[in-house]
């Protein structure tokens, strides 16, 4: 405890024992005048400033051994100790008050007391007070440290939550980079299989720079809209490597949209599972949209295709896949009930998934900005290696 919060409840109990002695004091000057008395005011609000005085000085002795019963397991064991506390603190109390009285002679000039005399007063006058500020005081040190115990747990238990939510989001991070990556390389294997060597070079160039971006998001739980959109924009582009004109992107989205946050890789499993279930109609271009909207306090994503829309009965909680399970979980985990992830037919044909989630701005860090070139330029060494296998 700091020094000046000390004095300051030193203080505050000093105000305190004086009211409560001046309070005594006036009641006694009323008695006296009603009963033809003439006590110097003085002698008596000394004996009460002494008495209730007492009770400062040693409050923080009762306090702990209050402490040490709530501590104590079972409490029981603590109560020895605490009963000899006070009747030690009461008897040391009588005899304080009655050496003030032999000294103050409160009473006079009506009475005189000796020692003894005084001694056997002072258990009278203040034997049920005292009892009452011993087992207050005891019981009050037992009080709050239960309440600081009570506290302590509720802080531990939700730091345990939150502690397990932490290891839960790193573990459907985790999943979702290996599913990410694989997807990638099947897009990079049909471009092998078709003898397109030099594109599925530049298509894994790009994978690990992609894949440097990943690991570098994956201690963040949340990055800005824009980093997400550019992300996707370069994941799509590996995509085109594979489908060429059968695939067709549109962004649709805000300035105001673009530094608030949003999870990582939110956008990227919806336009994956756009293209992947969508292109299942060949001879034709598969459209996809990308938006954005940001109504009140809500950021509204949505991503949509023409392809060929879920099968009759699709259940996201039952149904989804990894990309969209992952997705769903770690909204719950992040925003509960605050968020919102839908995935249904859309009308004319196609599939249209809805993100609702609270609107919260968000430090950008641009992960791909630093990048000293285009990650489909090879550098010399790579063409060289190019030109030597040509």
């Amino acid at each position: 405890m700091s020094t000046p919060r000390a004095v300051l409840k030193w203080l505050i109990a000093g105000v305190a024992v004086t009211a409560v002695a001046t309070s005594f004091r006036v009641t006694e000057s009323v008695m006296s005048s009603m009963a033809g008395h003439g006590h110097d005011w003085w002698r008596v609000f000394v004996w009460q400033l002494a008495g209730w005085g007492f009770w400062t000085l040693f409050a923080p002795i009762l306090l702990r051994r209050g402490e040490a019963l709530a501590e104590a397991r079972p409490w029981w064991r603590a109560l020895p100790a605490a009963v000899m506390t006070g009747v030690a603190l009461f008897a040391i109390h009588v005899v304080f008050v009655a050496g003030v009285v032999q000294l103050v002679q409160h009473f006079q000039p009506v009475a005189l007391y000796p020692f003894g005399e005084a001694l056997s007063r002072q258990i009278d006058s203040w034997g049920m007070v005292d009892l009452i500020v011993i087992t207050g005081l005891t019981g009050f040190g037992m009080a709050l440290t239960s309440y600081r115990q009570a506290r302590q747990l509720e802080l531990n238990e939700s730091r345990l939550e939150a502690d397990l939510a932490r290891a839960e989001l790193e573990t459907l991070r985790l999943q979702l980079q290996p599913h990410f990556l694989f997807n990638t390389l099947n897009s990079i294997a049909a471009l092998i299989r078709r003898g397109d060597g030099e594109q599925a070079l530049d298509t894994v160039v790009e994978l690990g720079e992609m894949l440097r971006e990943t690991l570098g998001r994956s201690r963040r739980d949340s990055v800005s809209l824009r980093d997400e959109i550019d992300f996707v924009a370069r994941y799509v582009e590996l995509q085109r490597t594979r489908f060429a004109e059968d695939l067709q992107v549109d962004f649709d989205v805000p300035e105001a949209c673009l530094g608030l946050g949003v999870p990582t890789l939110a956008l990227q499993p919806l336009v994956e599972n756009s293209i992947r279930h969508g292109l299942g109609r060949r001879g034709r271009t598969l459209r996809v949209e990308v938006r954005a909207e940001l109504d009140g306090g809500e950021l509204r994503l949505e991503v949509s295709d023409d392809g060929s829309g879920p099968p009759d009965g699709f259940d996201i909680r039952r149904d989804a896949g990894v990309g969209l399970g992952n997705l769903r979980s770690r909204l719950r985990l992040m925003y509960g009930e605050a968020a919102v992830l839908r995935l249904e037919r859309r009308a004319g044909g196609g599939t249209i998934a809805r993100i609702a989630l609270p609107a919260v701005a968000i430090a950008e860090t641009r992960l791909g900005a630093g990048r000293s070139r285009p990650a489909t330029e090879p550098d010399a060494a790579e063409a060289a290696e190019r030109e030597g296998r040509a």
